[in-house]
């Protein structure tokens, strides 16, 4: 089923309104400032801009060299298919899309996950097991390769800590994969 231009304008406004519910119950309910979850005006955004570009890259790398591996390869320009504006809002989406799946796995399940085991690892393992189940609708492949993803993002959070360079990677492969619909 096809989704209208209405359509897609009410389920963006429904998914900003659950990213501020999200980031209003993070800082007045938890009491947690929104900088515990990498997010705000930190040092350093042009190494993670470039970290989460590279892990972008390397991602896109290895998904072409495994699809060539397997037989498997169809890559194809999908943005003529469709007009300027929903182009854009598609993008806005994806975009917005990745940083609140950032917030949700690697800010707060990956955080809730190390306090409760006292395991920065087993966190990593647990959010990154959820992120593939959330996904599973994709088929088994996507979703074996969606918790690989999601443990790589979480490991780039706990290393650069912060969840930008991980949206910035997260945002990158979904663009790419709604534009070339790999």
């Amino acid at each position: 089923m096809a989704l209208g231009v209405g359509s897609r304008r009410w389920l963006f406004a429904l998914l900003i309104a659950a990213l501020g519910a999200m980031l209003l119950a993070v800082r007045f309910v938890d009491r947690r400032p929104l900088s515990a979850f990498g997010v705000g005006f930190l040092p350093y955004w042009s190494r993670h801009l470039g970290a989460g570009l590279m892990l972008a890259a390397g991602m896109l790398g290895a998904l072409v060299a495994g699809c060539y591996a397997f037989g498997y390869v169809s890559i194809r320009w999908t943005a003529r298919q469709v007009p300027a504006s929903t182009l854009l809002a598609t993008l806005g989406l994806l975009l917005l899309a990745a940083a609140v799946e950032e917030l949700v796995f690697r800010g707060y399940f990956q955080k809730q996950f190390e306090a409760l085991t006292r395991s920065q690892w087993a966190a990593l393992s647990m959010q990154g097991a959820i992120f593939g189940i959330a996904h599973g609708y994709q088929g088994f492949g996507a979703t074996v390769a969606i918790t690989f993803y999601g443990v790589l993002f979480g490991s780039l959070a706990i290393r650069r800590g912060s969840l930008r360079p991980g949206m910035i990677a997260h945002g990158a492969t979904n663009i790419l994969a709604g534009v070339f619909g790999i």
